[in-house]
């Protein structure tokens, strides 16, 4: 079984869609994959197209794993890129008990 992990914003229609056809064929096709969890670096409340991308999720019955990347980011006190790689560790840190492909 392929286990898979899947990482979006979910900002739009277009991340709801993806998810939404990739995991009817997985169900429906008998194809030996699963989303193991979805990953977003937005929390509930931050969009309202992510907050829909959430509950799209849920409804699937998929772990959601969130950490904002803006809140990091307003927390870090400078840009983005200056510390990018702690936002990147601390996400790895919360996924680092999903086992993926």
């Amino acid at each position: 079984m392929l286990r898979v992990g899947w990482f979006s914003t979910g900002r739009g229609e277009g991340s709801r869609g993806l998810l939404r056809f990739v995991q009817e064929r997985l169900t429906s096709t008998g194809i030996e994959a699963a989303i193991e969890f979805v990953f977003s670096n937005r929390e509930p409340g931050e969009a309202e197209g992510s907050d829909q991308f959430f509950e799209l999720t849920r409804s699937f019955g998929l772990p959601l794993v969130t950490h904002s990347s803006s809140r990091f980011r307003r927390g870090q006190g400078g840009r983005f890129s200056e510390s990018r790689e702690e936002y990147d560790r601390q996400v790895m840190g919360l996924l680092a008990d999903r086992t993926v492909d």
